[in-house]
This record gives C-alpha cells, structure tokens and sequence, in this order.
C-alpha cells in the first residue's frame, strides 16, 4: 500500500525537526516489566501495562513537535518565568512561548495542579498533509510525566500550515530545563471521511463471544488476532 505523506518544513536549520514518535518512548515506560517480579502468574495477577498493546500503541502512533530549543523555567514571585539562548535577528523566529490573556479562554477549565496562566507554544515548522486528510494534534498520549499540559485541536492541513500558537499549561512548581526535541504535542493523521453513529445491539453477543474467546488463551489473544502494525516513516 503505497504511504500517505505529511510534508513539513522547520524555520531555522538548527531547530529540532518533526520527529517519529516511535523514537522518544520514554524511559519509565522501557523500564516496567512485562510481569510483576519477572513471574507470569494468574492469582495474584501479574501481568502489567507493558503487555498492553493498545497503551504502546499510544507511544507509537503518528508523530511528534518537539521543542526547538532549550527552555529555561523558573518560577518567580509574579509567575513562571521562560528565558532560552537562541536569538536571530528575526524576532518571530526567536520567540518560543508566549502568554495571552485569560479573557482568550473564558471559562476553560485549569488542569488539576497547573498554573493558571495560558501559555502558548509558538512552533516553529509548516505542515501539510496529503488531501482528504487532516491532522489530530493533541498533548503526546500517555505523557503525563512531561510538566505541562498541551491543549487538543483538529486541523485541516491540506495546505501549507504555518507555525501557530499552541496553548498549553504550565505544572505548578516546575523549574528547570525543557530540552530541546522534548515531544510538546503529538501529530496524528486522520481520514476526513463521513460518518455516522449506529446503534446496534447485537454488538453485545459478538462483544461476549470475542471475551470468550479473549480469555482461552493466558495472554496475546488481541495482538495475535486483530492488532494492526502502525507505520510511521
């Protein structure tokens, strides 16, 4: 089948370019063992996230923005403060993150331990994508770990998309450095087709016999039989 493509293009050639999401699984994730104290076990159970193929799947799919550069945070008596070392004499290419004001986002619920300010990420590539197509970008999946919160938005990026602003919120308490190429948000194609949401009961017997069938085997059942292998290149 021949690959559907999303075209991009990065501002300055030292920044960090779009990456494969593939690529930044992060380390707590690699470091859990597919069971509890390396023995498989039914009771107690032992299985744990790492024999989730649809939790991988969230590291896997579709691609990444990345931070262009290093980004200083400091927590100061008026706020969080961001400072990076990058400058060009192009000042749009040279500012990273912005705050716009609260009146933008009336009544927009503040994550749970988040600072209330509304930040913006101000990336720093063009996209496209192939027609018929659109484009999901959204906080990466799974990554709660990461000190902020990027906010979700559907684009039709049939043409050349430039860099916008990215909202996102701040953790309460974060200091340090945000490295260049940290996944800020997650890029993942989607089909703009049309569709239509059908109530069918009978999706409650063929729901009971693939459960019966899920639970003949101790594990894998899913992955051996409907799983699909994700392609991002």
């Amino acid at each position: 089948m021949k690959s559907k493509k999303l075209y991009y293009a990065v501002y300055h050639p030292v920044f960090e370019p779009i990456g494969y999401l593939k690529n930044v699984i992060p380390d707590w994730y690699k470091k859990i063992e597919k069971f509890t104290n390396n023995k498989l076990s039914l009771s107690p159970r032992t299985m744990t996230v790492k024999t989730c193929a649809p939790f991988l799947d969230g590291f896997l799919t579709g691609y990444y923005i990345p931070t262009p550069v290093d980004i200083l945070v400091e927590q100061t008596p008026l706020g969080p403060k961001f400072s990076w070392n990058f400058f060009d004499n192009d000042s749009y290419t040279s500012t990273f993150i912005v705050e716009r004001e609260e009146s933008m986002f009336p009544g927009l619920p503040i994550p749970t331990g988040y600072h209330s300010n509304h930040f913006s990420w101000l990336t720093k590539q063009v996209l496209k994508v192939e027609d018929g197509y659109s484009i999901l970008i959204t906080h990466p999946l799974n990554r709660d770990d990461l000190p902020f919160r990027t906010m979700s938005g559907v684009v039709d990026a049939n043409y050349a998309v430039n860099g916008g602003k990215l909202p996102f919120f701040l953790q309460i308490g974060f200091e340090g450095i945000i490295p260049a190429g940290t996944p800020i948000a997650q890029i993942i194609p989607i089909k703009t087709e049309k569709w239509e949401l059908v109530d069918m009961p009978s999706l409650l017997k063929e729901a009971k016999i693939a459960q019966n069938k899920s639970v003949k085997y101790i594990m894998g059942w899913y992955k051996k039989t409907f799983w699909q292998r994700k392609e991002y290149n």
